[in-house]
């Protein structure tokens, strides 16, 4: 049994159908990409480390814990696999340093310790100001299912992030998925898969389509813009139309006629 890390923190366990994992059930795993690479994990003894590659990868996938693991860049899943769970038969299982229970429970305490370690990296940089070129994403809880839901708010993000290309990619799938699957809700939801959702407050809405609409603009992509102008005038006159939250208080305590 492998453990698997998701881009958004998510762990899970990946068996094998057989006592060893074959090749065809790797690939399937990482059947959206072009490129599998795999690693040998130094931190910890009798591991191997399998994630995908592939050009232009959408910066939602961006896996932040892989890849201060892996230093390389990572917009995928990683497997990790304990050497005996590999085919005898590739030549790449080494001397067992730690057999697998204790190298399960190694690998879970340092994905728990780099999580920390980028938790407070992270802070210390909004704290100092510091700009990052990739999407920043605050949690917003778990559903079923073990999705997670994320915040997206434009005025959080870096200028390098409108800069780089990064913003590009992210308004190109994010309108593909309002095209196909918009909702009148609140929050809006802007993308959601098998992993996450990312929604956007109500307070926020506008400057995203404001900026998704500049960019398309540029672009000359006067259909797309007209699409989105459109789906945003309807979650508006939505909006517009809630009937206002009743606020929430102690009710009023009954007085009698002498005040008492």
């Amino acid at each position: 049994m492998a453990i698997c890390l998701y881009s958004n923190g998510i762990v899970e366990e990946f068996k094998p159908a057989k006592l060893t994992f074959t090749e065809n059930e790797l690939i399937k795993s990482f059947g959206e990409y072009k490129t599998i690479k795999s690693k040998r994990l130094i931190e910890v003894p009798n591991g191997w480390c399998v994630w995908g590659e592939m050009e232009n990868p959408d910066p939602i996938e961006f896996n932040r814990i892989c890849t201060d693991i892996l230093e390389v860049y990572v917009f995928s899943h990683v497997i990790f696999i304990h050497d005996s769970e590999l085919d005898p038969k590739w030549k790449l299982n080494d001397m067992i340093y730690k057999n697998y229970v204790d190298f399960t429970s190694d690998i879970s305490i340092f994905i728990e310790e780099m999580s920390t370690k980028i938790v407070e990296e992270i802070d210390e940089m909004q704290a100092q100001g510091k700009n990052q070129n990739m999407i920043y994403l605050t949690t917003a809880g778990k559903i079923k299912d073990k999705l997670v839901i994320y915040m997206f708010n434009p005025a959080e993000q870096s200028d390098d992030f409108y800069k780089d290309g990064s913003f590009s990619n992210f308004s190109d799938n994010i309108t593909e998925y309002l095209k196909k699957h918009f909702k009148l809700n609140e929050p809006l939801t802007i993308f959601s898969d098998k992993k996450i959702i990312i929604n956007v407050e109500k307070d926020n809405v506008q400057d995203l389509f404001a900026k998704m609409l500049k960019h398309f603009e540029v672009k000359e992509h006067y259909e797309t813009c007209a699409e989105l102008s459109h789906l945003f005038d309807d979650w508006t006159t939505y909006i517009n139309n809630m009937p206002p939250k009743k606020k929430r208080g102690r009710p009023k305590k009954n007085v009698d006629k002498e005040g008492k």
